[in-house]
């Protein structure tokens, strides 16, 4: 089962550089036929992973095939929460690290991860991950001279503040 679905994800991504390809080189370069080879193979291997899916999805036993989702993925499990839990809040980080900025929402980042990786002490998870992150802030500003982000309206006042105190 996980190689037929290794393989539909594998499909569906080559289907999805396919039409990126064709978006791409229609906006950039502007000539079609440099797109000419790539697209073939792509389609190519498009349709060996098709043949392939179809040819497991046969040869899966019926109970197989019976399994549901959440069978299969272990959806029910407490680790498998976490996992994806887990990928949420990191998602999260990404999309308003711009507007919460680096300094303040990077200790919560950093505090959940500890937490998560089996450290039971609060005080020492929250110390940590002050640490970790003046220590990445200092390899940016000072190190690599790179801003980080500093947030939007009273949350970029107040990193401007702290980095003034701490800077």
């Amino acid at each position: 089962m996980a190689e037929f679905i290794i393989c539909g994800l594998l499909a569906l991504f080559f289907l999805v550089m396919l039409i990126a390809g064709y978006v791409t080189t229609a906006v950039f370069l502007g000539d079609e036929s440099v797109r000419l080879y790539p697209s073939v193979l792509l389609l190519a291997i498009i349709l060996c992973l098709v043949l392939h899916c179809v040819q497991l999805w046969k040869k899966l036993p019926s109970e197989e095939k019976k399994r549901s989702i959440a069978d299969i993925f272990r959806l029910k499990d407490r680790q498998t929460h976490i996992f994806l839990l887990t990928i949420v809040v990191t998602i999260l980080y990404f999309l308003l690290l711009d507007t919460l900025s680096f300094v303040l929402l990077t200790p919560f980042i950093c505090l959940y991860y500890i937490m998560m990786l089996g450290e039971t002490s609060w005080l020492k998870g929250i110390v940590t991950s002050i640490l970790i992150t003046a220590a990445v802030y200092c390899v940016f500003i000072y190190g690599l001279h790179i801003r980080l982000p500093r947030g939007t309206g009273i949350i970029r006042e107040l990193t401007m503040k702290l980095e003034f105190l701490f800077g």
